[in-house]
C-alpha cells in the first residue's frame, strides 16, 4: 500500500519544538515525551489532554482525550501547524 505524503509538509516548521512554539503563543501548554515522541498539550482543564504526533507520511495526528476518566479518544489528521492550533482552539480553548 503507497501512503501519499503531505504536500504541506515543511522541515523547517513541522516539527515538534516549533509546533511547541506555536501552541505556547495561543496560551496552550506544553510538553513533549521524548520517549514515547508525542508532544501533550493541555489548557486550563488538566482533564482535557491533546497528544500529537508526526506521522511517517509527514502529517500530524492529533488525539484528543476528552478526560481521563472516558475511554473515547478522537484523532484527527492535519497538514499544517496552523490547522493543528485551529482545532486545539475549537477542542481545548472555545469549549
Amino acid at each position: 500500500m503507497d501512503m501519499k505524503c503531505n504536500q504541506y509538509y515543511n522541515k523547517s516548521t513541522m516539527n515538534y519544538e516549533q509546533l511547541a512554539r506555536d501552541l505556547e503563543k495561543q496560551g496552550l501548554r506544553c510538553e513533549y515525551d521524548e520517549k514515547i515522541n508525542i508532544l501533550f498539550v493541555s489548557y486550563l482543564n488538566f482533564n482535557e489532554k491533546v497528544g500529537i504526533e508526526l506521522s511517517k507520511t509527514k502529517y500530524w495526528k492529533v488525539y484528543f482525550y476528552d478526560n481521563f476518566f472516558c475511554r473515547e479518544i478522537r484523532c484527527y489528521e492535519k497538514s499544517t501547524n496552523w490547522a493543528v492550533i485551529k482545532l486545539l482552539k475549537k477542542v481545548l480553548i472555545e469549549v
